[in-house]
């Protein structure tokens, strides 16, 4: 079942089989996503490639598909699977946006559009730190300040305070 598959180089053709490149590329969405099952792999692949409008069987197509996905690096099935919803709302906040600026149709039509990108492209922002919340790398740090007084002679500590560190090393009495 080999076919002949554009290389993009000059025209040149080199065949391969269609089912060793969608495999591979399973393969190395389970490797690179912390997927465990080639099923939910390849399903993922699959439902990226239809939100992108995009033909899985092309060798082009799987190559796309499975970068965006491995760009964004999920490490569970979790982050995968929100990985593939981000991949879609961004396509089509980007259909929308296209729509909008080509100029075609009325102009309450391309408010429509630009208004449903923004809604898109907020939901894109929120899933984006839906993905870092996972992911443990949130980078919001709360701080509580209290007025404190240290009066002279006395001693403060600044900083997070650990009880049991403290009572190891024979600092509290």
């Amino acid at each position: 079942m080999d076919q002949q598959i554009e290389t993009g180089a000059a025209g040149a053709t080199e065949p391969q089989d269609r089912k060793v490149l969608e495999r591979d590329a399973v393969k190395g969405l389970i490797n690179g996503m912390g997927l465990k099952s080639e099923p939910a792999a390849a399903h993922l692949l699959s439902q990226t490639a239809r939100v992108m409008g995009s033909d899985i069987t092309k060798p082009d197509c799987l190559l796309l598909v499975s970068s965006l996905m491995l760009e964004i690096r999920p490490t569970s099935a979790i982050e995968a699977m929100l990985a593939v919803q981000m991949v879609a709302v961004h396509e089509a906040a980007m259909r929308l946006l296209t729509r909008a600026a080509s100029g075609a149709g009325f102009a309450e039509a391309a408010d429509a559009d630009i208004r449903g990108a923004q809604r898109l492209l907020r939901l894109f922002a929120d899933q984006t730190e839906t993905l870092q919340r996972l992911k443990g790398k949130t980078g919001q740090q709360r701080m509580t300040v209290e007025h404190v007084h240290v009066h002279q002679g006395g001693q403060a500590i600044v900083g997070a305070v650990s009880l049991e560190k403290l009572e190891a090393k024979g600092g509290v009495r």
